[in-house]
């Protein structure tokens, strides 16, 4: 099921792109998983005409609350320990790069808890669709290109995270061009098809983008992998809701907000994105209603895995609010 993508399956994917997509040639500047940018957060910000919102939407609120903490703990201690994120003290080794199969993990376990969450039956997921969204900003166009990670996808569209008077209210908060010393900065130009493609086939059964999981490997800065967050989690919600609207969306308020999270994680940090795509009017940063998103950087889910005097091992300094909000990105339906 979590098996990597051969080269011809990659090949199948980007043919797929082709014949959905518009395949306009372009000039754009590219966000791909390889890049990082010196104004990682603001940047992220401005290119995808986005306010941060301080207060986390309710519905997710009521998600954690729904959370039976009891039951999920253990599952998720053994899915942890099995995956063997952290080598015990004994073994005096540095850490392994175990995260992807950490989540796999934490992914079966709670996907097959259906018979106490019946709606679990109405998510699945998709490993690493390659991802093609592109837009105007200020007159020149941005793009995001890759696979950025695991994507769950369901058959009904999450809640709207936020109500409509605080969309309409993000109207009178205007901003200018960021104090930065570039808008564009570290984004490569290439030759681009203005694309925007899911990954996935059009008329699939599982049509509604969810959720996306970063996985970072690479122990760079958190920020870096938010903004990877951010980025793909916008190219997702807008190449979704060009499928639902047609390419008529582009430039234009959305006709209903579209919602998606995003979960970025190194095996033991967890940050949460919760994003609300409002419009796809990127043109101008200051004019009309903005996009939301809230995000939360709650930090370590555990500190070590020990072993104790009968050769069981446990994790130390559990922190069980991080395990709470991770399971309410699988409650939030």
């Amino acid at each position: 099921m979590f098996r990597r993508s051969t080269s011809a399956f990659s090949a199948f994917h980007r043919l797929v792109c082709k014949r959905l997509c518009a395949t306009q040639t372009s000039t754009a500047h590219v966000f791909h998983p390889e890049i990082q940018t010196l104004e990682a957060d603001i940047q992220s910000y401005y290119l995808t005409k986005t306010l941060r919102v301080g207060r986390r939407p309710q519905v997710v609120t009521d998600a954690r609350e729904s959370v039976d903490l009891p039951y999920f703990k253990d599952l998720v201690d053994k899915s942890v320990v099995f995956a063997k994120c952290y080598v015990n003290k004994e073994e005096k080794k540095t850490p392994a790069t175990y995260p992807y199969g950490l989540l796999q993990n934490i992914l079966k376990t709670v996907l097959t808890s259906a018979h106490r969450y019946p709606h679990l039956s109405n998510l699945t997921v998709g490993f690493e669709p390659y991802v093609t969204a592109t837009w105007t900003c200020e007159e020149k166009n941005v793009a995001v290109r890759g696979r950025p990670g695991n994507v769950l996808t369901s058959k009904q569209p999450l809640p709207q995270f936020y109500d409509d008077a605080i969309v309409e209210e993000s109207k009178s908060q205007l901003y200018g061009l960021p104090d930065i010393y570039s808008l564009y900065g570290d984004l490569p130009e290439y030759k681009v098809h203005k694309e925007n493609c899911t990954g996935f086939r059009k008329n699939r059964f599982f049509r509604n983008f969810h959720t996306l999981f970063v996985v970072d490997i690479e122990h760079i800065p958190e920020i870096q992998v938010i903004q990877r967050g951010l980025f793909y989690t916008f190219g997702l919600l807008l190449t979704h809701a060009v499928e639902k609207h047609g390419e008529g969306v582009l430039g234009n308020v959305l006709p209903k907000p579209e919602c998606g999270q995003c979960v970025v994680t190194n095996g033991k940090r967890f940050s949460f994105i919760w994003f609300q795509l409002n419009t796809l009017d990127i043109a101008s940063l200051s004019d009309g209603v903005k996009n939301l998103v809230h995000i939360e950087r709650p930090g370590w889910m555990y500190s070590a895995i020990d072993t104790d005097s009968e050769g069981v091992r446990e994790l130390q300094e559990y922190n069980e609010e991080v395990l709470r909000t991770l399971l309410s990105v699988f409650m939030l339906h």
